[in-house]
């Protein structure tokens, strides 16, 4: 009986996987193509899709500009450094997203409160220029950036969807170089 249960249940996991996209989170690198992405926004009721911002599989976006993704946790230091410069340097080409690591324990804060002070963090200071997101987690910036990304990496993208650089825990001077080389190419 439990193993018939077994197998019905690993037979029931192998139909649901090909279902899901095999690379919607597979590691992005220069010059390739980034994947669609839809997330939660901390400052609204909403999602943000990544496809309304760059061109995701050859489909162009409706008002298409440049985007930088950082992944961080509130408290990072070094994450609202980088926020800071990307907010100093980028201007209406590139939309910003903080893509907030919620499983990253905050002082036993529940999920609730964390999204409400992210809420509030985001409406002022280092990230009041971003797009806040919400239920982004460090295995989801590992999968985009790479095994090695820890706070404050990042992923900047082209208007056509093209990866231009990934930022893995950079210092300032890197951030300022990968930030001005984008604005360059542009």
């Amino acid at each position: 009986m439990v193993r018939t249960l077994l197998g019905a249940l690993a037979l029931s996991v192998m139909a649901i996987v090909p279902l899901m996209p095999s690379d919607a989170f597979a590691q992005w690198t220069a010059g390739g193509a980034a994947s669609e992405l839809t997330l939660d926004r901390a400052d609204e009721n909403s999602v943000v899709r990544l496809s309304s911002l760059v061109a995701i599989n050859g489909q162009p976006a409706a008002a298409a500009s440049a985007v930088y993704i950082q992944f961080g946790f509130m408290g990072c230091q070094p994450c609202e450094r980088i926020a800071t410069l990307a907010t100093s340097l980028f201007d209406s080409r590139v939309t910003m997203l903080y893509v907030h690591l919620d499983d990253v324990l905050l002082g036993g804060m529940n999920q609730r409160d964390i999204w409400t002070q992210l809420y509030e963090t985001t409406r002022s200071g280092p990230y009041s220029e971003f797009i806040p997101v919400r239920r982004g987690s460090s295995q989801m910036m590992r999968d985009i950036c790479g095994a090695s990304a820890n706070p404050p990496s990042g992923v900047l993208l082209r208007p056509d969807g093209t990866v231009h650089a990934v930022l893995l825990a950079p210092t300032e001077d890197e951030a300022r170089a990968a930030f001005e080389s984008l604005l360059a190419a542009l």
